[in-house]
């Protein structure tokens, strides 16, 4: 235990035979135990100097520069390591934690098995394992590993937790809870299991244990910015606006990056409170910090101009010039103002910029609102899709591109409206026998659940209010909500079947044989409210369930007041009328692929339209 000693003792060893690698190589060791990283690794490398091959010496420089974030050089010391002869599960081990930092989940994937494959019982590597096949989404793999380390560990509060997080991925989080939960018990003084329990208590919706739950967390980690981040937002659901907003506070004075706290800070003080200060914590946070998150200047900009200010968004692009921020960061931010100002051939020029550092699809976009079809479609054609949200937004760009090519022929395998947009009402596609009295304790439970006073500032809807997280998920114990999500499925399979789209639809067929939610939420439009259009990459189908409708929603009426419609983007400089349309009627379900622009007509009526939303994949 005496460093300093070891330290001084192989010091004297190195001044007598200055030639010997081992002396220089544990002189590094004692040197990085005490912090001094950068004395070690001039003690590692003058070993390596005097021994080219000595694969302690790199195995222990990987180390040190893993300690100092330098994950490239800590990998390729590793490597180093194992070609020079030391094929050993340390090395493959030190080698996958390396490449997860650098993100390369399949890279460290390989090299955990490959730790395991020499070292069996190794139980830190099949515990490692399974977070990386967690990440990755292989979530029965993840599991195994996780078993296994129980196997090995009984117990093992790690593993249980892993196993609580895998369920949790999974849409099963009553069984996350439980895994939860033996966490807690097999290690009560940790907050991270009290944490990732308190998450999955809200996932079904039970608020009051949430709540509980992170305040134990809180009593045990009382800087955990998560904890106080996932408690305000427990509060804003139960309608505690104020309280919650002091936890985001909080949470973003403990950790001024943390931009999901950023967010709900910015969401709750926007929609309860003053639109126009919503900003002011954060921006006060974003100039504090050295090195602030790209993120977070985005998040702040956007904001301002949720708020309808421009001239306040552009003084703080202004600023983040002039105090020499990253120039991505600033012409980010510069695009945002320009698309807001509708000069989209501003947007396009900056966009084009490789210090931009935007997506092609998102470089596609902006060329298409500058009226520059053609290159908008070579840009997106070229662009790889990475993803189901690429895909879903790639489709979405290109509805448009096709309308200002006049390409129609390429219309109806993706945007048409008769084909893919599908109504369908209650008895049609439900075994519920009394639709009147289930569409009344609907609303009711419904009702109950909007407890905020006006939207999320991030979401489509305007004058209205909208439920937080999973609705089917979180009230499962709400027999009307249950039954509602059960009947959707059947209306879905419906679809898919009926008419055949897995088969008309590229996009369509990823869709799972057994459809699953993505997302439901609940939404409540009052007096004159609306959405803007939007599209939803979340999911690949889509759709909207009436629950009640005004009475000025009708057939007859010219201007299809509360009316859904198809086609018109947002924005829409081209003035693009809708392809489609669909009129609300309580009991009715509307179907769509994703990737279709929707939004709604205001309507005027004291009465609300009530209705619930779904992603599905």
């Amino acid at each position: 235990g005496d460093l300093a000693g070891a330290a001084a003792s192989y010091r004297q060893a190195i001044k007598s035979d200055p030639g010997v690698a081992d002396a220089h190589s544990n002189l590094g060791l004692a040197l990085q135990a005490t912090g001094a990283f950068e004395d070690a690794i001039a003690c590692f490398e003058r070993a390596l100097t005097l021994r080219p091959n000595f694969a302690d010496a790199m195995n222990n420089l990987g180390v040190t520069m893993h300690a100092l974030g330098r994950f490239d050089e800590a990998a390729e010391n590793y490597r180093r390591a194992i070609a020079a002869g030391a094929d050993t599960a340390d090395l493959h081990y030190n080698l996958a934690n390396a490449l997860k930092d650098l993100g390369q989940r399949q890279q460290a994937v390989e090299e955990y098995q490959a730790a395991i494959a020499r070292a069996p019982g190794f139980a830190e590597a099949h515990h490692n394992l399974g977070n990386a096949l967690r990440d990755l989404g292989n979530l029965a793999a993840a599991q195994v590993a996780f078993e296994r380390v129980l196997e090995l560990v009984s117990n093992d509060a790690r593993a249980l937790n892993g196993l609580g997080s895998v369920f949790r991925k999974r849409g099963r989080p009553r069984d996350a809870a439980d895994y939860f939960r033996k966490a807690v018990a097999a290690s009560p003084s940790n907050a991270e299991p009290l944490i990732n329990l308190g998450t999955a208590l809200q996932d079904f919706g039970d608020l009051t244990e949430a709540e509980k739950i992170y305040r134990q967390a809180l009593a045990l980690a009382p800087t955990s910015a998560e904890a106080h981040n996932n408690l305000g937002a427990v509060l804003r659901e139960l309608g505690q606006a104020a309280a919650a907003r002091d936890c985001y506070r909080r949470a973003v004075e403990i950790a001024p990056s943390f931009l999901d706290a950023h967010r709900n800070l910015i969401s709750v003080q926007f929609s309860e409170f003053d639109p126009e200060t919503c900003t002011a914590l954060s921006e006060q946070s974003f100039w504090a910090q050295p090195k602030p998150p790209a993120g977070l200047a985005e998040l702040i900009v956007d904001s301002i101009l949720k708020a309808g200010n421009l001239e306040g968004a552009k003084r703080f692009v202004d600023k983040l010039a002039s105090v020499g921020r990253p120039q991505g960061m600033v012409l980010r931010a510069e695009i945002a103002c320009a698309e807001f100002a509708g000069d989209f051939v501003t947007a396009a020029r900056l966009a084009a910029m490789p210090e931009a550092k935007v997506s092609g699809i998102v470089r596609a976009q902006h060329l298409l609102l500058s009226g520059d079809a053609e290159a908008a479609w070579e840009v997106l054609d070229r662009t790889e899709r990475r993803g189901q949200e690429d895909i879903i937004n790639a489709a979405a760009i290109g509805w448009h591109i096709l309308k200002l090519l006049g390409r129609n022929d390429d219309f109806p395998a993706l945007y048409d409206c008769e084909r893919y947009v599908y109504r369908t009402a209650l008895a049609d596609f439900s075994s519920i026998s009394d639709a009147p009295a289930f569409l009344d304790g609907l609303r009711r439970d419904l009702e109950g659940l909007h407890r905020y006073r006006d939207a999320p500032f991030d979401q489509s809807l305007r004058l209205g209010t909208q439920t937080i997280g999973n609705l089917f998920a979180k009230h499962q114990g709400t027999s009307s909500i249950a039954a509602l999500s059960a009947e959707i499925l059947q209306g879905v399979g419906n679809f898919l079947r009926d008419n055949d789209v897995r088969r008309h639809n590229p996009i369509l067929r990823a869709v799972r044989e057994t459809p699953a939610f993505t997302g439901s939420w609940s939404v409540r439009l009052r007096d004159q409210g609306f959405h803007v259009d939007h599209n939803h990459p979340e999911g690949l189908i889509s759709g909207v369930f009436y629950v009640s409708v005004p009475e000025c929603v009708s057939e007859t009426d010219p201007g299809r007041q509360g009316w859904l419609k198809f086609g018109q983007p947002t924005p829409n400089p081209f003035g693009f009328e809708p392809d489609g349309w669909a009129m609300p009627v309580p009991g009715l379900m509307v179907l769509f692929p994703s990737y279709f622009w929707h939004g709604t007509v205001p309507f005027r009526s004291d009465a609300h339209r009530l209705s619930v939303a779904f992603d599905i994949v």
